[in-house]
């Protein structure tokens, strides 16, 4: 089916220390969609690279996750204990992207925790992106944060029409 608009947002973050938060920000994603669909014919297609056929290709698999990184609108990048290779690797390449287009739009959190329960790769990342590339950056203590600011991106990627309002602790 044709639509007038389709929306990628990517979602990089370590696999395993997001297994459970993936799916529920995925299935947001979709019943978003679902709606967006229904009511002004825009497609929301939430791109996790567990998701991406994992058979053999002359690429390496890292590098056909970058490529859907490039086609996304909207990347979101979710942090816990460590700043993985492959996910900082996703960031560089929407960085890269994004000074040579303007796009995707790049929003990076880090989940709360306690003073050094994080890995230095987390520490050092945090500190690049504060002092080198001077990018902001949120932290959330649940996943619905995410997903909320998900919402608000659209609303804000020229989405006027989008009512956004919270009721009884539910958006």
């Amino acid at each position: 089916m044709g639509y007038k608009r389709k929306i990628n947002v990517f979602l990089g973050s370590s696999i395993v220390e997001f297994a459970e938060e993936r799916k529920d920000v995925e299935n947001f994603i979709r019943n978003v969609s679902d709606k967006f669909e229904e009511h002004y014919d825009i497609k929301i297609q939430p791109l996790l690279c567990e998701n991406f056929d994992d058979a053999y290709s002359e690429v390496r698999k890292q590098e056909e996750y970058n490529q859907k990184i490039r086609a996304s609108e909207f990347c979101f990048f979710i942090f816990f204990t460590k700043a993985g290779e492959y996910t900082v690797e996703e960031f560089e390449v929407a960085r890269k992207k994004y000074l040579d287009t303007g796009k995707p739009k790049i929003y990076t959190y880090f989940k709360v925790i306690k003073e050094g329960e994080g890995e230095e790769s987390l520490y050092s990342f945090m500190d690049s992106l504060d002092k080198t590339l001077g990018h902001y950056y949120g932290s959330f203590s649940h996943i619905d944060t995410v997903k909320l600011r998900i919402l608000l991106s659209l609303k804000l990627e020229e989405m006027d029409f989008l009512e956004i309002k919270a009721e009884d602790g539910k958006c």
